[in-house]
């Protein structure tokens, strides 16, 4: 008689179990949408069309090029680093997890007060005092790597394009790689307490991430106005570091919490 009872509990673990993953999974892509609309990455990506545009070469077919190069360094920059994070913290990492917790906590907190005031200063147009953007050295870097990357013989535009996404990407990765870093952290937590597809986890993560970017370059394949789109993404800035301060603030709370 025990086991029709046996058999009931399990299914309902297994549902539960799930229910969490696929709430799991939802919360993750919404993160990285939101990483995705980081200015960082889309200035990067409007010089790009900018410059492919004026030689009248395919936005979208390089768009989607650039993306496919940003997609695979993102998925191997977020699978590297949470296996590196698993190997120490199976021994280490998770033994003193409660000072690590605290740590990660407080850094989540900082960024999330840097991003508000990044905001307040957004609203105030004093752009010059912008913390929480990539190097000037990095900018300067990335742009060179575009303007020689517009100017490729037409045959390799298409190649050009996935290793330059490759490659702005990693640089980027010191913008967008908080968010990205916290929802690793997050991925961590929940492998300890559910059966967690990693890999699937940071495919959707990546692909929510690169929608955005994807957007961008359907509306300017279509509009081929790259300047209006560039005044749109400064309009959107008090909101995406506002949003992006209060993503922070929540992964700082679910850190404590758990």
């Amino acid at each position: 008689p025990g086991f029709p009872k046996l058999h009931l509990m399990y299914q309902d673990e297994a549902k539960e179990e799930k229910s969490e993953s696929t709430q799991t999974y939802i919360g993750l892509a919404i993160t990285g949408f939101i990483n995705g609309v980081n200015p960082c990455g889309a200035s990067m990506l409007l010089m790009l069309l900018a410059a492919i545009a004026m030689s009248g070469r395919s936005v979208i077919k390089t768009g989607c090029a650039y993306l496919a190069g940003k997609f695979t360094a993102y998925c191997a920059m977020g699978m590297g680093l949470y296996k590196l994070f698993m190997a120490i913290g199976q021994d280490i990492f998770l033994s003193i997890s409660n000072v690590f917790t605290w740590i990660f906590a407080a850094v989540f907190f900082i960024l999330a007060i840097l991003y508000l005031v990044d905001f307040v200063n957004v609203k105030r147009k004093q752009y010059g005092k912008i913390r929480m953007q990539l190097p000037t050295a990095l900018r300067k870097w990335n742009h060179e790597r575009i303007e020689k990357a517009s100017k490729i013989n037409a045959k390799w535009m298409i190649p050009a394009a996935v290793v330059l996404g490759i490659m702005i990407s990693a640089g980027e990765f010191f913008c967008t790689g908080q968010v990205y870093l916290a929802a690793i952290l997050y991925m961590m937590k929940m492998q300890q307490e559910m059966k967690l597809q990693t890999n699937a986890a940071f495919i959707i993560y990546v692909t929510a991430m690169c929608i955005p970017s994807f957007l961008i370059v359907l509306v300017i394949e279509k509009t081929k106005n790259v300047i209006h789109m560039s005044n749109k993404t400064l309009e959107w800035l008090p909101a995406i570091k506002l949003v992006t301060a209060i993503v922070f603030f929540i992964f700082a709370v679910f850190m404590l919490m758990q």
